[in-house]
Order: C-alpha cells, then structure tokens, then sequence
C-alpha cells in the first residue's frame, strides 16, 4: 500500500480500537500520521494502548509488526501521560531483561515522562526491586524531574557502589550540592591499568564530565588524572578501531595471539545513550554506534 493511501485511510479512521490496531503493521518507523492521529484522540485512546501493551504475544519477533507494536504503544502511553498505564509498564520493566530488550528501555523512558505522578509507584518498586532493575528505576526516577532527599541519596549510593552510573545519573538529575561528593570519589579513585579491560577508568571520565556539568571547574589534580587515562588509551583506541575496520578475511587472519579475545567478542550490548565501550568518554551514538550498526548488518 502506497505512503500516501495509508495516511489518507489513517485520517478517515473513526473506531479508535482498530486505529491503534494500525500499530501493527508498523515495524521500527512509525508512520507520523498514524502518531499523530492517536495522540490527537487523548485519554480516549488510552485503553486500547493498554490492551495492545498487555499482550505479550505481540512481543514477540515474529508478531505482526515484529514485536514493535508494544513498544509504539509505550512511547505514545508515555507522550500521552497516562496515569493508567503506570502499573502495567512497571510490570513490563519488571519482567523484560535491560539489556537485552528494547520494550524496557521505552518503558523506562514514558514512565520518566509521566513525572510527579509516576513517583511514588516508581519508588516503591525501586525498593522491592532487585539490583539490576534497581538501575532501571534509579534512570526512571531522576528522569521523573521530581527532586527530593530520597532521590538524591540514592544517588549517592551509587556513588559508592557503581560509580560510574552514580556519576552519570548525578548529571542527569542536576543538583550542584553533588559536586563534592563527586570530587571525593574521584579523588578515591584508583587508577587501574587502562589495557586490563576495554572500559578501564571509565570512572574517571564520567566523574570529570558530572563535575563539569553541574557547574563545577576541575582542579589541576582532576585534570591530571583525566589527562593520564585520555592519553594512556588512545594507542589502544587506534589498534580496536583498525580492528574494527577489518574485512572478515582480514580479521580472521589478525593473529590470534595479538589479539587473544576478538574485540567483537568483548563488545557489551549497549543504549545510544550509554558511554561508548571504547573509553572515549563520549556517548556511545556519537562514537562507535555507526559504524557498530554497519558491522553488525
């Protein structure tokens, strides 16, 4: 069916389940006005975005629309800032694995942007939770905007248990009275040899850009140390991205003991928006994403 057909049957669309129903036959790219269309119908649509988020064979890979549709119906339930959907997109942040599912990072991001309202339900699953979905929850609460002494002392935590995460997630929520507690961790942080894993002192980098984000100047010292772990990958950097540049009979002849375990192989899974793998510092879109896109297909 041609684009502009879709739109023109789109506009005459008046039963507002079947509208949403559209969904799946979206894949990735949702037709704009197919978006448009159901957040111009408000709460009234809501319900029929629950019911299509509800079911769980729509999630599936060979679903009609590849398992997409759920997921459009997360990110329109969270545009559309539907109370009603709290519960039932916390049971789906609860029950999809974060790195490995798609669903879960929108999920996430709508709960994020039902704000104020969404708090208390977020909290009281951060506290039940286990660790790795307490991540998730942390991102959904900073993101909510609400700022509170809760919030921030989670934040804190993390400062001590992941600190790279604490450093990224201080930036986010955006409260200046972090700084020194940034500066300590930084200051406590033991440089480790940066060839012993791909993503080493990474702490230190994402300490350096919350400090500087929330307002705060680096001393000589931050600098220093910042300054050591830049300089001491970039060789390292230049031999994985030559690497990477490899054709498969190329790579395939690298030699084995040079390499000892293919870059490939190490690579985690990440969101665009998470630190590259490399250690440049720069978010992962802006760095490797492309060109990680390009191998991978």
């Amino acid at each position: 069916m041609a684009s502009d057909s879709f739109d023109e049957q789109v506009e005459r669309i008046e039963d507002l389940h079947f509208l949403v129903r559209l969904l799946l036959k979206e894949r990735q790219k949702l037709s704009s006005k197919l978006r448009k269309k159901i957040l111009s119908q408000g709460d009234c649509v809501v319900p029929s975005l629950i019911s299509l988020l509800n079911m769980e064979a729509l999630h599936m890979e060979d679903a009609p629309g590849e398992g997409w549709a759920p997921i459009h119906a997360a990110a329109l339930l969270g545009v559309l800032k539907a109370e009603e959907a709290i519960e039932p997109m916390l049971r789906w942040l609860l029950e999809t694995e974060p790195s490995e599912h798609i669903l879960h990072g929108q999920v996430a991001t709508s709960l994020g942007l039902l704000g104020e309202v969404a708090y208390p339900f977020v909290l009281e699953a951060f506290e039940k939770a286990d660790e790795d979905y307490r991540l998730s929850l942390c991102d959904v609460l900073v993101n909510t905007g609400v700022k509170n002494e809760r919030i921030f002392n989670i934040i804190l935590d993390y400062l001590h248990t992941h600190i790279g995460y604490g450093a990224m997630v201080s930036s986010i929520y955006g409260d200046a009275q972090a700084v020194p507690y940034l500066r300590q961790a930084l200051k406590d942080w033991k440089l480790e040899d940066v060839t012993d894993r791909l993503m080493a002192n990474q702490e230190v980098i994402e300490l350096c850009a919350a400090i500087k984000d929330l307002g705060g100047k680096l001393t000589l010292d931050e600098e220093i140390k910042l300054k050591y772990v830049l300089e001491s990958r970039a060789e390292y950097h230049e031999e994985i991205d030559a690497m990477l540049q490899m054709d498969d009979d190329e790579y395939d002849e690298y030699d084995e003991y040079e390499r000892n375990v293919p870059v490939r192989n190490l690579r985690p899974k990440l969101g665009r928006n998470d630190p590259c793998w490399c250690g440049s510092g720069k978010k992962y879109k802006k760095c490797h994403w492309s060109s990680d896109q390009k191998n991978d297909n």
